[in-house]
């Protein structure tokens, strides 16, 4: 784990960053160098990852600009959890010391051993390890939430985008203007996104899903009923109540990805549920349901039980 990190070698003496480089190539560490601590803080800044630098930082004591301990203030400043190993001179161990006190990670005294370092390196390179992963979790479970997601994908789209494609493509929009837009929003659901020829659709509550596919299905058939059979879009559409991970507008986890992979058990113009969203729904709205059983879909670790929303639907 701890080659996929950093190292910032921070050392006014060109050679100096030459020979920390050099030692450390045996544990193959991607290596950035800089020659003051304003140059070490620049670096730092263009490489910052979502939780925190993704690596750790050695410098020396004495630098001109801002010294290695000026730029531990700094770097405590912003993440005191960032593991800095400074390289001191003789005279300057007390200095040292002193700045482990104050959060530096460890020191090396000149000449350096270069065998210590790399067991000091890969000691640091374990402990932020540890510390992005544990915010990486903990932005993770802030950022989860239970949510509705319905998945919708048209039937034969690529079939007929190729036999015309800027007519399907205007016939798709008009349905998703006309008639997704309208349901989501009588539903009270959210347009996560629009992926080629489907859609990704968060509601707050199950029920509220069900009566907007069941009735965007009812809408769409009445759009396709005046055309010929080979130019009707329809829709195959899957209902999962589980887990989701929000980035920003998005959502991803596997409560998306159980959606995205129940509408392909879904008839073109049908409706399936999981399980979860069977539990529900069941009692709520009048529709019925055919046990699909247990179903392994791809890319979930379980088989989930799946549901088959009976035709005709009736309007909700």
């Amino acid at each position: 784990m701890a080659q996929s990190l950093l190292v910032l070698v921070v050392d006014d003496d060109p050679d100096n960053l030459v020979r920390i480089e050099a030692a450390l190539r045996p544990l193959g560490l991607t290596t950035h160098h800089a020659s003051n601590g304003i140059e070490a803080l620049d670096v730092l800044a263009q490489r910052r990852g979502r939780h925190g630098f993704p690596g750790i930082v050695i410098s020396d004591l004495k630098m001109p600009e801002l010294d290695g301990v000026g730029l531990l203030r700094r770097l405590q400043d912003d993440d005191k959890q960032l593991p800095v190993i400074l390289v001191s001179a003789y005279g300057d161990i007390e200095v040292a010391v002193n700045a482990m006190r104050g959060g530096a990670f460890h020191f090396v005294e000149r000449p350096i051993d270069f065998e210590h370092l790399r067991s000091l390196v890969a000691d640091a390179l374990a402990s932020r390890q540890r510390v992005l992963a544990e915010r990486k979790e903990s932005a993770d479970r802030a950022n989860r939430r239970l949510a509705a997601i319905l998945f919708a994908d048209a039937v034969d789209y690529s079939r007929m985008s190729h036999r015309d494609e800027e007519a399907t493509r205007l016939q798709f929009r008009a349905l998703q203007r006309d008639v997704f837009e309208h349901q989501i929003a009588d539903n009270h659901g959210r347009l996560v996104k629009v992926l080629g020829d489907g859609f990704l659709i968060e509601f707050p509550s199950v029920v509220n899903a069900l009566r907007c596919a069941v009735n965007t299905q009812l809408a769409v058939a009445m759009r396709n009923a005046p055309l010929p059979a080979d130019r009707r879009i329809r829709f195959r559409i899957g209902i999962n109540l589980g887990d989701v991970i929000v980035e920003g507008n998005d959502l991803l986890g596997d409560g998306v990805n159980t959606a995205s992979r129940l509408q392909s058990l879904a008839e073109a113009g049908g409706i399936v549920i999981s399980g979860s969203t069977y539990d529900q729904v069941r009692n709520r709205l009048a529709v019925k349901f055919e046990s699909l059983g247990d179903q392994q879909l791809r890319n979930i670790d379980e088989p989930i039980k799946v549901y088959k929303v009976v035709e005709p639907f009736p309007r909700l």
